[in-house]
């Protein structure tokens, strides 16, 4: 069992401003070479980044929200990110994207935050949410150039 913030070490390919990036692909070949492991997970937010060169490109409507919760509350989540009184008032495509960037989960070691956190990794490399936001910034998208760091 290893915590999360250990795995992303694992993962640490650029330190760019006194800032460590992981690697989104390593991450996501790590965890698929480990399917079942066990990661303890806290509350945090992990940022994804795209990094050309020097620039840095943070697309926060793609920020992974983990959180440990006593009962399921995205509803709550979405209403608070959006700033919306109901669920349907949300467009539905940031209702997409922000269910696809957020893990709650029951306990600290849940056997499903691997899976989860794999999963989000997905949605980033290979959906076309982030490639086409990343895309309308900077002009292309490349996986190799997708980061993460710890906020």
């Amino acid at each position: 069992m290893r915590k999360i913030r250990e795995v992303l070490e694992q993962v640490t390919t650029l330190e760019l401003n006194g800032i460590s990036y992981s690697s989104a692909g390593l991450l996501y070949e790590l965890l698929g070479e480990h399917q079942g492991v066990k990661i303890i997970h806290e509350e945090m937010s992990l940022m994804p980044y795209y990094i050309m060169d020097e620039m840095v490109y943070e697309p926060y409507i793609f920020e992974l929200n983990i959180r440990i919760a006593n009962r399921p509350s995205l509803a709550e989540y979405l209403l608070a990110r959006t700033r919306k009184s109901r669920i349907e008032e949300i467009n539905p495509d940031t209702e997409r994207i922000l269910t696809n960037c957020y893990i709650e989960l029951l306990e600290p070691a849940s056997d499903e935050f691997a899976d989860k956190l794999r999963e989000y990794l997905h949605y980033l490399l290979v959906g076309d949410d982030f490639s086409d936001n990343v895309c309308n910034a900077v002009g292309e998208f490349d996986k190799g150039k997708v980061y993460l760091a710890v906020l």
